[in-house]
């Protein structure tokens, strides 16, 4: 049994609400949990609840409320707790570790500077304290409890910045101070933070805006620890954020079993990597699709590792995936996100990332795999200036001008030879192989002795083992001479899908079915829950189908329980006809929903303020803490940026109102990409309120990263888009920010030229 105070009065058993009644009911409950353990006066009681002019029959109220709740308690969880009448009042008897209030206290006490601890209380808030209780002595436990609120948010922002982790308390102290700007413990905390991350100037500001706050509605100076605080950024005696040591990145992907063949391919790479060391090793890996050249790559990587101490990087720039290519600012953001400490702000355009970039691997020796590169553009911004780096690209272009203007070798990947083909598939079947020579032979001629091929239908002999060669090579012919894929010319792309489809054959119904709506699956990665989600299954059945593609090579594990498909592979399930529109709308839905709550895990006092989101009927990952929630959204944040890019308007907006939080300060990339694709659909779908509300996320995103210009121009345009609105509120909240903005010195020291006020005069004497 847990009683709930830190937000709306509840009462949950083994995590279900038990409805406690009218807020009179509630307000009795209450005053009994804050002083449960001790006997509360009748008198004292109604004066709590009722407050100064009770209604005449307000004893036997009180006594018929009492009663409902000893029945609530004891059809709820008998024993749990229970209403004691004691000579003059009542009591209740319950354990402090059943009461949220006593936990949040405990924490605080024993915990004072211990940050998962103290993460921990906060969790505890779900938003006002006693939610929907009136009257004077619900008004003064609120003031209360919201002062305690903050001490634990000053506390756990100090540990925050002992530990060197500054940056992730600033969202939550520039709030706390925002709604509470005369509270000098949380300006001297915000004032630390900011000078933890080098924003002492901001530090300063801030201490100017209290300055004049106290001086004007107190007629007092700032006591004696924010003026400390105030002079140690003056003498830049605070600590700043500890510096932690570079990362070593090793970020290939395993290595593919039964790697077969390639010699020529491989001792040119060695050659090529045992240079003079005067010039950059640049190398640009060309063949068709399904050839191997990233199976290629990845194996020589695994085998020079150590030539590289400094690491290896490694990223898939999506060039031929169904969506558009990744971006080469989205590019330089994911390197420098494994190369930066962590905290570290990422430069704001493609110019400046490519320029620390290049910084940052000037002196190291290290590995890096760009895989699936569209163009020359693509690639350019990505390459090292220096020596001491190699890159390999693979492509299926050959990238002629990577050659001409930067000197790159060029090493054709093309089909396996028959002896490396043969050998590959005696690896992965068997002693067949040599029982049949000629069967094999065809099987691999008909394969296009492309790796890809080859393994599919490797497996699908391994599967049949009482089955002649001979008989599934005539299968496959006659697939392919059925389908009419095959030209006379012998194209290799239409044996390929040939092969595609005789693979299929050989699956279940819903396997197949499966494949299908996986091509239509808007990321490039997904797990059992995702697939649960398209094809409206269980979990245990999504499993099990996985496992069944994976078996047949048609979907390949990039985790624990989280898949992936080669491009060719999810083209073709795409272009499969499948009549199921629903299909999306499920696995948006569960995006969506399992998005909520881990928000809600980790921020729950704020989850009024986001989108509320329709459960759907599909399993969902148990977020049991923070932790958890935390794990999956770092996990799922590809998956989230393609998410806001495939859907529909709807999806991008509510994405980007229930990931604000946990985007902000933390993954600034990803946040500007989420709510660019938001602002876009807000526009689309016509909603003013919400594009207003976006503006003012990406407004804060652009005030944190220093660019005062941008964060202007969102904040004025949200100002204005909420007069359009009709929302006061919001416009209050922005041009608040364009009050932060402008108050601050610009970067030549000059200061604002126009504030706010001046800009709303100017403006009625105009009209």
């Amino acid at each position: 049994m847990d009683f709930r105070l830190l937000g709306p009065v509840r009462l949950q058993v083994r995590g279900q609400d038990v409805a406690i009644g009218e807020p009179r009911r509630q307000a009795v409950l209450a005053v009994l949990l804050l002083e449960a353990g001790r006997t509360v006066g009748v008198d004292l009681l109604i004066d709590r609840v009722w407050g100064e002019s009770p209604p005449g029959q307000v004893r036997r109220s009180l006594q018929a409320h009492i009663t409902r709740i000893r029945r609530a308690l004891e059809q709820a969880d008998p024993g749990g707790a229970e209403v004691a009448r004691d000579p003059g009042g009542y009591r209740l008897v319950a354990r402090p570790e059943q009461v949220d209030v006593f936990r949040f206290r405990r924490l605080l006490r024993e915990h004072p500077t211990d940050v998962t601890r103290l993460s921990a209380a906060l969790e505890l808030w779900e938003g006002e304290p006693l939610a929907g209780l009136r009257g004077d002595w619900a008004e003064r436990t609120r003031r209360t409890l919201r002062q305690e609120y903050t001490a634990a948010i000053v506390a756990w922002a100090d540990a925050k910045i002992r530990d060197g982790d500054a940056a992730a308390t600033l969202t939550r102290l520039t709030e706390l101070t925002d709604e509470n700007p005369l509270q000098e413990p949380a300006a001297a905390a915000l004032m630390r933070a900011l000078y933890a991350v080098g924003r002492g100037a901001d530090a300063l500001t801030h201490y100017e805006r209290i300055l004049r706050a106290l001086r004007e509605e107190l007629g007092a100076d700032p006591g004696p620890e924010l003026a400390a605080v105030h002079e140690a950024v003056l003498r830049h005696d605070l600590p700043t954020a500890s510096a932690a040591p570079a990362p070593v990145p090793a970020q290939l992907p395993a290595d593919v079993a039964a790697f077969t063949g390639r010699a020529d391919v491989l001792a040119e790479l060695d050659r090529l990597a045992d240079g003079t060391g005067e010039e950059p090793v640049l190398v640009c890996l060309t063949g068709t699709a399904g050839a191997g050249k990233t199976a290629t790559a990845v194996h020589w990587g695994h085998r020079v590792r150590d030539r590289f101490p400094d690491g290896q990087l490694y990223l898939d720039l999506c060039g031929y995936a169904p969506g558009e290519p990744m971006p080469s600012s989205d590019a330089l953001a994911a390197l420098l996100s494994a190369l930066l400490p962590e905290g570290t702000r990422m430069p704001p355009g493609q110019a400046e990332r490519a320029a620390r970039f290049r910084t940052e691997v000037a002196s190291r020796r290290m590995l890096v795999l760009l895989d699936n590169a569209a163009t020359l553009e693509q690639i350019r911004p990505l390459l090292p200036g220096t020596h001491t780096c190699a890159v390999v690209v693979t492509s299926r272009d050959s990238l002629a001008g990577l050659v001409a203007l930067h000197g790159a070798h060029r090493v054709d990947v093309d089909r396996l030879s028959e002896a490396d083909a043969a050998d590959l598939l005696r690896r992965l079947i068997g002693t067949r192989v040599d029982t049949e020579p000629e069967a094999s032979a065809e099987l691999a001629e008909r394969c296009v002795r492309l790796p890809l091929t080859l393994r599919l239908a490797a497996e699908l002999a391994v599967s049949r083992p009482a089955t002649p060669l001979s008989r599934l090579v005539g299968e496959l012919r006659a697939a392919q001479q059925t389908l009419k894929l095959l030209s006379s010319g012998g194209d290799q792309r239409a044996a390929v899908r040939a092969v595609f489809s005789w693979s299929l054959r050989q699956l279940s119904e819903d396997t197949i079915r499966a494949f299908a709506l996986l091509g239509r699956h808007p990321a490039p990665v997904f797990d059992s829950y995702a697939l649960a989600a398209l094809t409206g299954s269980s979990f245990d059945e999504a499993r099990a189908v996985l496992d069944a593609l994976a078996r047949a090579h048609l979907v390949h594990p990039t985790g624990v329980d989280r898949f992936g498909m080669h491009d060719l592979l999810k083209a073709y399930a795409a272009e499969i006809e499948s009549d199921e529109p629903a299909a999306l709308d499920r696995v948006y839905g569960y995006y969506l929903a399992t998005i909520a709550a881990a928000m809600d895990r980790l921020y729950p006092a704020e989850a009024n303020r986001r989108p509320s989101v329709v459960s759907p009927e599909c399993a969902m990952p148990a977020l049991d803490d923070a932790d958890s929630a935390r794990d999956w959204l770092d996990a799922e944040l590809p998956t989230v940026q393609a998410l806001a890019t495939a859907g529909r308007p709807e999806h991008a907006v509510t994405l980007s109102a229930l990931l604000f939080r946990y985007l902000d300060g933390r993954h600034e990339t990803a946040a500007l990409a989420v709510h660019g694709h938001a602002i876009k659909a807000a526009r689309a779908i016509g909603d003013r309120a919400a594009e207003a509300d976006v503006l003012v996320a990406t407004g804060g995103l652009h005030m944190q990263a220093g660019r005062a210009v941008s964060a202007a121009a969102d904040m004025w345009a949200a100002y204005a888009l909420f007069g359009e609105a009709g929302n006061p509120l919001g416009q209050a909240r922005a041009l608040g920010n364009v009050g932060m903005i402008e108050e601050a010195p610009d970067t030549t020291g000059r200061p604002p030229t126009t504030t706010p006020a001046r800009w709303l005069c100017s403006t009625a004497s105009a009209t």
